[in-house]
């Protein structure tokens, strides 16, 4: 016999936790950099990359990113919890899997929605 939540479900769960925040910090550079060529590259603005990566230093809170790191670990365990949940739920062949993996998105969305709406100020009394 394989014991599912030990087995399947941590393992997915740990996964989560270290995809999403990686994630996080890819689109958080990848948007940085876009910033800095679009304000390199645009005639109106020019911008060189050492003064909007100076600038960006200056008005970029450390807190808001950590902040953001955050919130995304929590959200990866949301997200882990319903998506195992949801997928050892399944039955009925294809038309489930498909049915379950919908279900496992929304629910996921509303769940991190509602969350959010407590952890923000929660963190925002915290100051962090």
């Amino acid at each position: 016999d394989i014991y599912a939540v030990p087995c399947v479900v941590v393992p997915r769960v740990c996964a989560f936790c270290i995809a999403l925040p990686c994630l996080v910090v890819f689109a958080i550079l990848v948007a940085w950099v876009g910033g800095a060529l679009v304000c390199s590259t645009n005639v109106a603005s020019d911008i060189p990359w050492q003064e909007f990566f100076t600038s960006l230093s200056r008005v970029v809170d450390t807190k808001a990113v950590l902040n953001g790191l955050s919130k995304s670990l929590i959200f990866a365990v949301i997200i882990g919890f319903i998506s195992c949940h949801q997928g050892l739920a399944t039955i009925g062949g294809p038309r489930g899997i498909g049915r379950s993996v919908t279900k496992a998105g929304v629910n996921s969305i509303i769940l991190i929605l509602i969350v959010d709406d407590f952890v923000s100020p929660l963190f925002c009394q915290l100051h962090f």
